[in-house]
């Protein structure tokens, strides 16, 4: 059946689920983390605006799982944290694009250092919808939207989904810089 409908956070975050099974909040975030040093390196070598807002879908894929893991709505939270103008106080009109994504990394780490330091949810997800929010800002300077980068990510992730037998060789194949990690 082709998914034809744009992708929601139940979706992604099913799809997640399918794909890699139930992890461990641990893991989840040191997926997050994997994720998000790839989009940190497509900046850094200046790859092409396209390159670096698929890589910050793949960011924002791998977020909706870890929200859910601490059941929250990534897209409700974002969406709110937009309406109270957070966009502008996480990414300052004068930041590079480098700059924007490492504020990102620093909210990430310090939402990972949250889990394992056994810290309130809530608290987490803060901290994952201000990376969230600076994706959405930094995909925006770049001339393309968030969502419909996380729909053209995950079109191509269930274009091949059938196509293999184990989720680990799909999204290996269809989705690199997700599973870079995975042994196959």
């Amino acid at each position: 059946m082709k998914h034809t409908t744009p992708e929601t956070h139940a979706t992604v975050v099913q799809w997640f689920e399918d794909t890699f099974g139930h992890e461990p909040d641990e893991r989840v975030a040191v997926r997050v983390q994997e994720v998000m040093v790839k989009l940190a390196k497509a900046v850094a070598s200046q790859k092409p605006d396209d390159h670096v807002r698929r890589s910050a879908a793949d960011v924002a894929i791998a977020l909706y799982h870890w929200v859910a893991r601490m059941n929250g709505n990534l897209d409700r939270r974002a969406q709110a944290a937009m309406v109270m103008g957070m966009a502008k106080e996480l990414v300052p009109e004068t930041d590079s694009i480098s700059r924007a994504v490492l504020r990102a990394e620093t909210k990430l780490l310090i939402a990972k250092n949250m889990i394992a330091d056994d810290m309130p949810r809530t608290r987490v997800m803060q901290e994952v919808t201000a990376v969230r929010v600076i994706l959405e800002e930094l995909v925006m300077r770049l001339g393309g939207n968030l969502t419909e980068e996380v729909d053209a990510q995950m079109a191509i992730a269930r274009s091949h989904r059938h196509d293999v037998a184990s989720p680990a060789i799909h999204v290996a194949q269809c989705v690199p810089s997700i599973a870079a990690d995975l042994t196959i």
